[in-house]
């Protein structure tokens, strides 16, 4: 991966993160909802993904520095503000 080499070990381990929740994404909702809907999700979720990668590498820098209940506190805070932000720039576009 040619990101890897400039980005550094940790950061490349919270990227590897990205293809292995929509592989299990993937596998867990195929069989129960079916392709089209399964497909609408992974097609939707690459932007809430981001919040959850910046929520790990958050949790990464913080958890020795606060320790794990602040750094964890922190990282949930990031990922329920990052996904209130989609939420709101959505409902905006749909108010124009």
């Amino acid at each position: 991966m040619v990101l890897s080499r400039w980005v550094g070990p940790s950061v490349s381990g919270v990227i590897a993160l990205f293809p292995v929740v929509f592989t299990s994404m993937m596998l867990i909702l195929h069989p129960r909802i079916g392709g089209r809907p399964t497909a609408a999700v992974i097609a939707n979720g690459g932007w809430g993904l981001i919040g959850f990668g910046l929520a790990i590498a958050v949790l990464n820098v913080a958890a020795p520095r606060f320790g794990s209940a602040a750094a964890l506190s922190l990282a949930l805070l990031i990922c329920v503000i990052w996904n209130l932000g989609l939420w709101w720039n959505a409902r905006r576009k749909l108010a124009r």
